[in-house]
C-alpha cells in the first residue's frame, strides 16, 4: 500500500504550486537572474541616483548660480540705489546750497532796514537842532561859547527810498558823526548826505560849528549879600530882531547855604523856590516883545553868610524857526519810489550848557 501524506506535506505542496502559478504568470526568473538583476537594478539606480545627484548638483550649482546672479544683482541695484541716492542727496545738497546762495544774495545789505515797509501816509520830518553852549561874565562878556548840532529824521516812508539832503552852507560844518546809512565817499566830495533812511526815529548827523556866536538872547542877574540880607535882580531880553519867538525860558538861581528865605517877584512868568536845595526858577512860556521880564526881591541870610560870594545862573530857551550858525536844510530829493511824501523840515535853536555869572 501507498502511503498517504501527511496533512503537513500536503499543504507544503499546495504552497509550492501556488509558487509555480505565480511564477509563471509573472514570468518571474530565477535566482540567479534575479541576482543579477538586483545588481544591474541596483547599479542603474546607482547611476540613476548618480545622475540625480550630478543633475542635483548641477541644479544646485544652477540655483547657486542663479542665486548669485540674484544677488549680485540685487547688490547691483543696491549698490545703484545707494549711488543714486547718494547723487540725489548731492544733488539735493547742492540745490539747497544754491538756494541759501540765492537766499543769501537776496538778502538786503542795509542792516538798518527792513524789506517790504509799508505805510499808509508816506511822510517824512527833519528837525535841524543847535545848542549853544556858553559861559557869559558878569559884564556880560562872552568867554567860551561852542555850537552843537544834529539832524533829527522821522522818517515814515514805504518800500526802499533813496534820498539826497543838502545844505545851503557846508562850509560851517567843521566835524560831524555820520549815521551808517549814509554814503560817506558822497559826503566827503561834497558834503552832500546820501543815504536810504531807517523807519522811525533816529539821528542822521551831529556836527560841531567853532564859529563867533551872536546870542539870541540876553540874561543880566545881579546879586548882592550884606548883613540884612541880599538883593536880586535879574533882567531878561532878546538880542535878535526876528520874528521867531523866543520859547519855554527857564532861569535857575542857585543860591549858597547861608541863604535862609527869600522874597521874589516876577512881572512875567512863575517863580518857584525849592527851601531844601535853595533853587529858585523863573520860567516863562514866551519871551514878551512888548516889555521886559524883570524878576527882584529880596533874601534873608543867617550869620555864615559871605559877602564876597559869588552865584552862577543857568539859561534854558528854544527858538523855532531859525539855528544860531545859519545853516539850514535846503532840498531833500527822493529816487527810487513813485509816490511823493510829505516832507517837512524845522530849524531849532536851544540853550545847552548857557551860564552866566553873577555880580
Amino acid at each position: 500500500s501507498i502511503p498517504q501524506p501527511t496533512p503537513k506535506t500536503q499543504k507544503r505542496r499546495a504552497i509550492d504550486e501556488l509558487k509555480e502559478e505565480f511564477a509563471r504568470k509573472h514570468n518571474t526568473p530565477n535566482n540567479s537572474n534575479n541576482n543579477s538583476s538586483s545588481i544591474n537594478s541596483s547599479n542603474s539606480n546607482n547611476i540613476s541616483n548618480n545622475n540625480n545627484s550630478s543633475s542635483n548638483s548641477s541644479n544646485s550649482n544652477n540655483t547657486n548660480n542663479a542665486n548669485n546672479a540674484f544677488l549680485d544683482n540685487n547688490n547691483n541695484n543696491n549698490n545703484n540705489n545707494s549711488s543714486s541716492k547718494f547723487f540725489s542727496n548731492n544733488s539735493s545738497i547742492s540745490s539747497i546750497s544754491s538756494s541759501n546762495n540765492n537766499n543769501n544774495s537776496n538778502l538786503s545789505t542795509i542792516t538798518w532796514r527792513r524789506q517790504g515797509v509799508k505805510h499808509a501816509v508816506n511822510e517824512l520830518f527833519v528837525d535841524l537842532i543847535e545848542e549853544i553852549d556858553c559861559i557869559i561874565e558878569a559884564g556880560g562878556l562872552t568867554v567860551a561859547s561852542s555850537i552843537h548840532g544834529r539832524l533829527e529824521v522821522q522818517s515814515h516812508l514805504s518800500g526802499m527810498p533813496d534820498l539826497t539832503l543838502f545844505f545851503n552852507r557846508t562850509n560851517l560844518i567843521e566835524a560831524s558823526s555820520l549815521h551808517p546809512c549814509v554814503r560817506l565817499a558822497r559826503y566827503q566830495q561834497d558834503q552832500t548826505v546820501s543815504f536810504i533812511p531807517p523807519d522811525g526815529n533816529f539821528t542822521l548827523l551831529t556836527y560841531m560849528a567853532h564859529q563867533p556866536i551872536q546870542l539870541p538872547i540876553y540874561c543880566k542877574p545881579q546879586i548882592a549879600f550884606g548883613k540884612e540880607g541880599g538883593n536880586v535882580n535879574v533882567i531878561l531880553g532878546q538880542k535878535t530882531v526876528e520874528n521867531e519867538d523866543v520859547t519855554d525860558v527857564i532861569v535857575i538861581l542857585p543860591f549858597p547855604k547861608f541863604v535862609t528865605s527869600t522874597s521874589l517877584n516876577a512881572n512875567v512868568g512863575n517863580i518857584i523856590y525849592d527851601d531844601i536845595n535853595r533853587i529858585c526858577r523863573w520860567s516863562l512860556t514866551k519871551l514878551p516883545k512888548d516889555k521886559t521880564p524883570v524878576l527882584s526881591g529880596k533874601v534873608s541870610v543867617d550869620s555864615t553868610f559871605q559877602t564876597n560870594c559869588t552865584m552862577t545862573a543857568q539859561l534854558q530857551f528854544e527858538i523855532i524857526g531859525s539855528t544860531v550858525s545859519g545853516l539850514k536844510v535846503t532840498s531833500i530829493n527822493m529816487f527810487g519810489e513813485n509816490y511823493k511824501p510829505f516832507k517837512g523840515v524845522r530849524r531849532i535853536t536851544r540853550a545847552g550848557n548857557f551860564q552866566i555869572r553873577c555880580n
